[in-house]
Protein backbone atom coordinates (compact mmCIF):
# COMPACT_ATOMS: atom_id res chain seq x y z
CA UNK A 1 0.00 0.00 0.00
CA UNK A 2 2.83 2.43 0.79
CA UNK A 3 4.34 2.39 -2.71
CA UNK A 4 0.91 2.74 -4.28
CA UNK A 5 0.17 5.74 -2.12
CA UNK A 6 3.31 7.71 -2.99
CA UNK A 7 1.76 9.52 -5.96
CA UNK A 8 -1.29 10.48 -3.92
CA UNK A 9 0.88 11.73 -1.06
CA UNK A 10 3.00 13.86 -3.39
CA UNK A 11 -0.12 15.41 -4.91
CA UNK A 12 -1.43 16.24 -1.44
CA UNK A 13 1.87 17.75 -0.32
CA UNK A 14 2.14 19.89 -3.47
CA UNK A 15 -1.31 21.39 -2.88
CA UNK A 16 -0.90 21.77 0.88
CA UNK A 17 2.47 23.52 0.62
CA UNK A 18 1.21 26.27 -1.66
CA UNK A 19 -2.05 26.77 0.28
CA UNK A 20 -2.34 29.04 3.31
CA UNK A 21 -6.11 29.07 3.91
CA UNK A 22 -7.58 25.56 3.94
CA UNK A 23 -11.08 24.25 4.65
CA UNK A 24 -11.75 20.58 5.36
CA UNK A 25 -15.18 19.01 5.04
CA UNK A 26 -16.69 15.53 4.96
CA UNK A 27 -19.90 13.89 3.78
CA UNK A 28 -23.30 14.87 5.14
CA UNK A 29 -24.52 12.97 8.22
CA UNK A 30 -20.93 11.95 8.99
CA UNK A 31 -19.89 9.20 11.36
CA UNK A 32 -16.66 9.34 13.33
CA UNK A 33 -14.67 8.14 10.31
CA UNK A 34 -15.06 11.35 8.35
CA UNK A 35 -15.07 13.55 11.46
CA UNK A 36 -11.96 11.96 12.95
CA UNK A 37 -10.14 12.19 9.63
CA UNK A 38 -10.92 15.85 9.09
CA UNK A 39 -10.05 16.86 12.67
CA UNK A 40 -6.76 14.97 12.62
CA UNK A 41 -5.76 16.49 9.30
CA UNK A 42 -6.81 19.98 10.43
CA UNK A 43 -4.73 19.86 13.61
CA UNK A 44 -1.69 18.57 11.71
CA UNK A 45 -1.90 21.32 9.07
CA UNK A 46 -2.25 23.93 11.80
CA UNK A 47 1.09 22.76 13.19
CA UNK A 48 2.63 23.88 9.90
CA UNK A 49 1.23 27.39 10.29
CA UNK A 50 -1.72 26.96 7.96
CA UNK A 51 -5.03 28.73 8.58
CA UNK A 52 -7.32 25.70 8.70
CA UNK A 53 -10.92 25.07 9.74
CA UNK A 54 -13.26 22.13 9.37
CA UNK A 55 -16.63 23.10 7.91
CA UNK A 56 -19.57 20.69 7.72
CA UNK A 57 -23.11 21.32 6.57
CA UNK A 58 -24.49 20.65 10.06
CA UNK A 59 -23.06 21.29 13.55
CA UNK A 60 -21.01 18.55 15.19
CA UNK A 61 -23.25 16.17 17.12
CA UNK A 62 -22.82 16.18 20.90
CA UNK A 63 -21.58 12.58 20.89
CA UNK A 64 -18.59 13.55 18.72
CA UNK A 65 -17.55 16.74 20.48
CA UNK A 66 -14.96 15.01 22.64
CA UNK A 67 -12.99 14.45 19.41
CA UNK A 68 -12.82 18.21 18.89
CA UNK A 69 -11.45 19.76 22.12
CA UNK A 70 -10.05 22.75 20.20
CA UNK A 71 -13.39 23.51 18.52
CA UNK A 72 -12.04 23.38 14.97
CA UNK A 73 -15.27 22.03 13.44
CA UNK A 74 -17.77 24.69 12.35
CA UNK A 75 -21.21 24.30 10.84
CA UNK A 76 -21.77 26.01 7.50
CA UNK A 77 -23.92 28.60 9.28
CA UNK A 78 -21.14 29.34 11.78
CA UNK A 79 -18.57 29.62 9.00
CA UNK A 80 -20.70 32.02 6.96
CA UNK A 81 -20.96 34.33 9.98
CA UNK A 82 -17.17 34.77 10.00
CA UNK A 83 -15.25 37.27 7.84
CA UNK A 84 -14.87 35.51 4.50
CA UNK A 85 -11.30 34.90 3.36
CA UNK A 86 -10.12 33.51 0.05
CA UNK A 87 -9.88 29.72 0.25
CA UNK A 88 -6.73 28.25 -1.30
CA UNK A 89 -7.60 24.59 -0.80
CA UNK A 90 -10.86 22.80 -0.04
CA UNK A 91 -10.34 19.21 1.15
CA UNK A 92 -13.14 16.65 1.36
CA UNK A 93 -12.33 13.71 3.64
CA UNK A 94 -14.01 10.29 3.33
CA UNK A 95 -15.94 11.09 0.14
CA UNK A 96 -15.05 11.48 -3.53
CA UNK A 97 -18.05 13.35 -4.98
CA UNK A 98 -19.22 16.88 -4.23
CA UNK A 99 -22.83 15.74 -4.04
CA UNK A 100 -21.93 13.90 -0.80
CA UNK A 101 -20.89 17.15 0.90
CA UNK A 102 -24.34 18.68 0.60
CA UNK A 103 -25.76 21.21 -1.83
CA UNK A 104 -25.44 24.24 0.52
CA UNK A 105 -21.67 23.65 0.75
CA UNK A 106 -21.16 23.96 -2.98
CA UNK A 107 -21.00 27.77 -2.88
CA UNK A 108 -18.05 27.56 -0.48
CA UNK A 109 -16.32 24.94 -2.62
CA UNK A 110 -16.79 27.11 -5.71
CA UNK A 111 -14.73 29.89 -4.12
CA UNK A 112 -11.74 27.64 -3.46
CA UNK A 113 -8.72 27.70 -5.76
CA UNK A 114 -8.14 23.95 -5.49
CA UNK A 115 -10.30 20.96 -4.51
CA UNK A 116 -8.96 17.66 -3.21
CA UNK A 117 -10.76 14.48 -2.17
CA UNK A 118 -8.95 12.36 0.45
CA UNK A 119 -10.64 8.97 0.46
CA UNK A 120 -10.33 5.19 0.21
CA UNK A 121 -13.64 4.32 -1.48
CA UNK A 122 -13.73 3.11 -5.10
CA UNK A 123 -14.38 5.78 -7.72
CA UNK A 124 -13.90 6.39 -11.45
CA UNK A 125 -10.24 6.23 -12.52
CA UNK A 126 -10.32 9.77 -13.86
CA UNK A 127 -11.37 11.04 -10.42
CA UNK A 128 -8.74 9.01 -8.57
CA UNK A 129 -6.04 10.27 -10.94
CA UNK A 130 -6.40 13.90 -9.88
CA UNK A 131 -7.21 13.42 -6.18
CA UNK A 132 -5.77 11.66 -3.12
CA UNK A 133 -7.76 8.43 -3.28
CA UNK A 134 -6.19 5.10 -2.37
CA UNK A 135 -8.49 2.06 -2.35
CA UNK A 136 -5.74 -0.13 -0.86
CA UNK A 137 -6.31 1.59 2.48
CA UNK A 138 -8.75 -0.04 4.92
CA UNK A 139 -9.82 3.36 6.21
CA UNK A 140 -9.61 7.01 5.29
CA UNK A 141 -8.03 7.62 8.70
CA UNK A 142 -5.21 5.28 7.70
CA UNK A 143 -4.53 7.41 4.62
CA UNK A 144 -4.75 10.64 6.64
CA UNK A 145 -2.17 9.19 9.03
CA UNK A 146 0.20 8.69 6.11
CA UNK A 147 -0.36 12.26 4.93
CA UNK A 148 0.37 13.63 8.40
CA UNK A 149 3.61 11.64 8.55
CA UNK A 150 4.59 12.82 5.09
CA UNK A 151 4.07 16.51 5.91
CA UNK A 152 6.29 16.17 8.97
CA UNK A 153 3.67 17.10 11.56
CA UNK A 154 3.82 15.70 15.08
CA UNK A 155 1.39 12.93 15.91
CA UNK A 156 -0.16 14.38 19.06
CA UNK A 157 -2.54 12.52 21.35
CA UNK A 158 -5.47 14.65 20.07
CA UNK A 159 -4.67 13.76 16.47
CA UNK A 160 -4.11 10.12 17.37
CA UNK A 161 -7.47 9.77 19.15
CA UNK A 162 -9.28 11.31 16.17
CA UNK A 163 -7.55 8.98 13.69
CA UNK A 164 -7.78 5.86 15.85
CA UNK A 165 -11.52 6.42 16.27
CA UNK A 166 -11.89 7.04 12.54
CA UNK A 167 -10.12 3.76 11.72
CA UNK A 168 -12.07 1.88 14.39
CA UNK A 169 -15.38 2.96 12.84
CA UNK A 170 -14.32 2.56 9.22
CA UNK A 171 -13.11 -1.02 9.75
CA UNK A 172 -15.92 -2.08 12.13
CA UNK A 173 -13.34 -2.60 14.90
CA UNK A 174 -10.80 -4.14 12.46
CA UNK A 175 -13.25 -6.85 11.32
CA UNK A 176 -13.23 -6.14 7.58
CA UNK A 177 -11.06 -8.20 5.28
CA UNK A 178 -9.36 -5.12 3.79
CA UNK A 179 -7.57 -4.52 7.11
CA UNK A 180 -3.85 -5.14 6.54
CA UNK A 181 -0.57 -5.20 8.40
CA UNK A 182 -0.14 -1.58 7.29
CA UNK A 183 -3.41 -0.68 9.02
CA UNK A 184 -2.14 -2.12 12.28
CA UNK A 185 1.25 -0.46 11.80
CA UNK A 186 -0.50 2.89 11.65
CA UNK A 187 -2.62 1.98 14.69
CA UNK A 188 0.58 1.08 16.56
CA UNK A 189 1.93 4.57 15.94
CA UNK A 190 -1.33 6.12 17.12
CA UNK A 191 -1.30 4.05 20.32
CA UNK A 192 2.30 5.11 20.85
CA UNK A 193 1.03 8.59 21.74
CA UNK A 194 -0.62 7.21 24.87
CA UNK A 195 -4.25 6.83 23.89
CA UNK A 196 -5.97 3.80 25.41
CA UNK A 197 -7.96 1.46 23.12
CA UNK A 198 -10.53 0.50 25.78
CA UNK A 199 -11.30 4.13 26.59
CA UNK A 200 -11.41 5.14 22.91
CA UNK A 201 -13.82 2.28 22.21
CA UNK A 202 -16.04 3.21 25.16
CA UNK A 203 -16.09 6.88 24.14
CA UNK A 204 -17.38 6.18 20.65
CA UNK A 205 -19.51 3.08 21.27
CA UNK A 206 -20.44 3.28 24.94
CA UNK A 207 -23.66 4.78 26.22
CA UNK A 208 -22.23 6.02 29.51
CA UNK A 209 -20.28 9.24 29.71
CA UNK A 210 -16.57 8.80 30.28
CA UNK A 211 -15.23 10.91 33.12
CA UNK A 212 -11.86 12.54 32.62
Amino acid sequence: PISGAMRHIKHFLDLARKAQTILISTHIHPDADGIGGQIGLCLALRQLGKDVWCVNQEPLLERYRYLDPQGVVLSLEQYMQRPQAHVDLFIVVDANALARVGHPMEAVVARARDLLFVDHHPCPKEVAAIHCIDTSMAATGELVGLLIEAMGAKLTQEIALALYTAILIDTNSFRYRNVTAHTHLMVSKLLGTGIRPAKAYAQIYGTKKITH
